[in-house]
């Protein structure tokens, strides 16, 4: 298992091409996937946009044609580049990212996606690798959510409290990872310091915890860049759990990769509630 099938590099299209595809393509020869929250599609959606929230998609992946091009986009270029590879790990060959999103398609100051550089990691070959580069990246979760609680607006204690609840979950993940690994190697209990060494500043977007907070300071709108952020992290937290569920054959393993999913579906969905909930 090679984790280029957990993390893929995602195909971005700038408003401009994708305005051109759009123009070059009849709209029922792809699909244009909006992945934002139903809130924020009301206010405004690109034409003929089919509406899937992130949190949503890993359940409803069957309401989407493996035969048509997918083009996402959501708000910033976050949660749709995230989504776009969820669905290339699921198995869609031709799926597109907007880099920018909606602010950008209407000619609004664009951030775009963080860098999610997962894919880059093509030494994991292993299921033992594997879940030592996960329990690493809950370790940076963990402590990147523990930082952006600082972040916020403390007046928003139902966010503060999100991700404090957050944070916690992660330790809980830390000692599922601990005791899949013991099942993986037969009662090894010392993860490889190198693996650790080498994603000690990651978290599970793949992305650097210092550049994350970085990036986030500078932002105008902080609250809703957070958020986005933990989604993306999410959902490619549960797109590398799939895989070590999908590559296991040992059923406690294949049961507590299970437990995990389930949770991260449950942060997605409370993360989508958090950005329904802002004033954007």
């Amino acid at each position: 298992m090679n984790i280029n099938d957990a993390f893929n590099a995602v195909k971005i299209l700038s408003p401009d091409e994708a305005e051109l595809y759009f123009q070059n393509n009849p709209i029922e020869s792809y699909t244009l996937l909006d992945v934002r929250q139903p809130k924020e599609y009301e206010e405004a959606h690109i034409p003929g946009a089919v509406l899937i929230p992130l949190p949503e998609l890993p359940d409803r992946v069957s309401e989407l044609s493996t035969d048509l091009p997918i083009i996402s986009y959501c708000r910033s270029g976050q949660r749709s580049y995230s989504a776009a590879s969820f669905l290339k790990g699921v198995g869609f060959q031709e799926v597109y990212s907007m880099s920018g999103g909606i602010n950008a398609w209407e000619g609004l100051e664009a951030q775009g996606a963080y860098d999610a550089g997962l894919f880059l990691l093509q030494d994991a070959t292993t299921l033992e690798e594997l879940v030592t580069i996960g329990w690493a990246l809950e370790d940076g979760t963990g402590r990147f959510y523990k930082e952006v609680e600082g972040l916020i607006d403390k007046a928003d204690k139902a966010v503060v409290g999100l991700f404090s609840q957050l944070a916690t979950a992660e330790s809980r993940h830390k000692e599922t990872l601990m005791s899949a690994y013991n099942k993986i190697t037969g009662g090894e209990t010392r993860l490889r310091e190198d693996i650790l060494e080498k994603h000690k500043d990651l978290m599970e977007s793949g992305t650097s915890i210092s550049n994350a907070i970085a990036a986030i300071k500078r932002a105008k709108n902080p609250a809703i860049n957070i958020l986005e952020l933990a989604m993306q992290i999410e959902i490619n937290s549960l797109d590398l759990y799939s895989k070590i569920l999908k590559g296991s054959q040992d059923k406690a393993v294949i049961e507590l990769m299970g437990q995990i999913i389930e949770e991260e579906k449950g942060h997605l969905r409370r993360l989508g509630e958090a950005i329904e909930g802002l004033k954007l």
